[in-house]
């Protein structure tokens, strides 16, 4: 089937109208090098009870022709839109491998109305900028060297765990001989400059993750992918490596079916302890195992209560003396800062020398605090004017403004599953017990953005007729706006009497 559009670009797709009735429908997407006929083998399992549509990636297949420029995700989502708008789909189940289920993300997180379920098969996340430029390299001097069938067999080989004689292998080999080099080489260019991993974490969709047992590279990055998606599913098909539509046709189709006639089941993602290991498998994933594993730790919980975990082992006491607690709390945000820095934030109403004599002793104490064991080095550095954290450093409340910030960034079609997510997850009281003047600010500034979510949260429940939901978003948006504790307000006005004057008198004493 061929699509004319009005910017003078033909696609090419292929539709297996069902037999009976309306039937779901399936969108297929094919991996990098690739193109639609790749699929040939597990099609037959859902034809005549689906409505199934093989469609060809920009530069793959029968789309060969790509303008200069358009190698981008929004090209390629846009491209896809446009698609199912031809064939007056308004929602369809995507089912994508390799590259292809990296478009389906993209898609997803851009027309979200227009997805139903999500099946990623070797999900590539999180590869190496490094590795893959390597690879490029390795692969355009052997496609100079040995030409494109010693390249395909190689890619064939490495792709499955077919013996070579098969004809399924030589139909994966004659695939990839196909291919165009330039699009393959554009494509791993535009992977390796995203950042699919960020994108996964506003995934709200069901979603099917599937690897195959032969595909260690994939395997892993799989389950890490899980981790992030809010409402995934993984499961490794035996006997298969990166193509187990390919290798195991049969099983993974029923896997398939299975998902996508499952009904929802109640989420465990929100629980303690699953977000606490996503966490930590998250830390693995953005620092590098080598790295983790030598590096000092330094977690510390603010939303909700004060905690402090320094290589996994909590450190309770001594946060109450000498401003530990609050000199922590200033450098989790200036994790270098200087001591001025350090004196105008933390004891304003104090003059110049006074306060550096002070903080010098209160400095010892907290140096002494942070030490990973008793007698162990400290992964606080003082030096005569510097004040500076040596650690990695995870925090509830940073990770919290992060995503806030994502989430005002993204379009208002797509905030409001994420919004949800990250309003139920607020704690009451919030940022308890603290009051230094630079942090009241903080709170006040973070008090404002979350009644203003609440508050938008609030009128998307009403425009979809949850009327107890918008009452409770309500509620919410006004707790923050009128009824902070009576300890914070009277801690923001002692230290805002006390720092009304204080830089310019500390400026005046020197």
């Amino acid at each position: 089937m061929q699509m004319h559009f009005e910017d003078g670009v033909t696609v090419h797709c292929h539709e297996y109208p069902p037999e009976e009735g309306n039937g779901q429908t399936l969108v297929f997407l094919h991996g990098l090098g690739l193109d639609r006929t790749i699929w040939n083998e597990l099609i037959p399992y859902f034809a005549g009870h689906c409505r199934i549509v093989l469609y060809d990636l920009p530069g793959h297949g029968l789309n060969a022709d790509l303008k200069e420029n358009s190698l981008d995700w929004d090209f390629i989502t846009a491209d896809l839109r446009r698609v199912l708008k031809a064939l007056e789909i308004t929602s369809a189940h995507l089912i994508g491998h390799g590259i292809g289920a990296s478009a389906a993300v993209q898609f997803c997180r851009s027309y979200p109305e227009c997805v139903d379920r999500l099946v990623l098969i070797s999900l590539p996340v999180k590869i190496p900028a490094d590795l893959i430029r390597r690879k490029i390299t390795e692969r355009k001097r052997r496609l100079l060297k040995e030409g494109a069938d010693a390249l395909a067999a190689e890619l064939a080989a490495f792709k499955t765990s077919l013996p070579v004689h098969t004809s399924a292998f030589q139909i994966v080999r004659e695939t990839y001989r196909r291919m165009n080099p330039d699009v393959y080489v554009g494509f791993m260019q535009l992977f390796m400059e995203g950042d699919g991993w960020k994108e996964l974490k506003f995934i709200a969709h069901r979603t099917l993750v599937l690897a195959g047992e032969c595909d260690p590279i994939y395997v892993t990055a799989a389950s890490l992918a899980v981790g992030v998606l809010p409402s995934a599913s993984f499961l490794i098909v035996p006997g298969a490596a990166n193509m187990p539509f390919v290798e195991q046709p049969g099983t993974t189709a029923l896997w398939i079916e299975q998902f996508l006639h499952r009904k929802d089941s109640r989420p465990l993602a929100d629980e303690p302890l699953v977000r606490e290991l996503r966490d930590t498998l998250q830390l693995f994933l953005e620092e590098g195992e080598k790295q983790a594993a030598l590096a000092q730790v330094l977690k510390i919980d603010l939303l909700g209560s004060f905690r402090v975990f320094l290589n996994g082992r909590e450190m309770v006491d001594g946060w109450n003396r000498r401003y530990a607690k609050s000199l922590l709390v200033y450098m989790i945000f200036h994790p270098t800062a200087t001591r001025e820095e350090l004196c105008d934030a933390l004891f304003p109403q104090i003059s110049g020398k006074a306060a550096l004599r002070n903080l010098k002793v209160y400095l010892n104490h907290f140096k002494n605090m942070l030490q990973s064991f008793e007698g162990g080095s400290s992964i606080v550095s003082v030096d005569r004017e510097y004040v500076r954290l040596l650690c990695l450093l995870r925090c509830d409340l940073l990770d919290f403004l992060k995503e806030l910030e994502e989430i005002r960034t993204i379009d208002e079609n797509r905030r409001y599953e994420p919004a949800g997510r990250l309003l139920a997850r607020l704690p009451d009281p919030l940022l308890p017990g603290l009051y230094d003047e630079w942090f009241v600010e903080k709170k006040n500034w973070l008090e404002m953005e979350v009644s203003d979510l609440a508050s938008w949260m609030a009128e998307k429940e009403e425009q979809r007729g949850s009327r107890q939901r918008a009452a409770a978003y309500r509620q919410m948006a006004a707790r923050f706006l009128f009824d902070r504790e009576p300890e914070y307000r009277e801690g923001a006005a002692v230290n805002g009497r006390r720092g009304k004057t204080a830089v310019e008198r500390r400026r005046k004493n020197g």
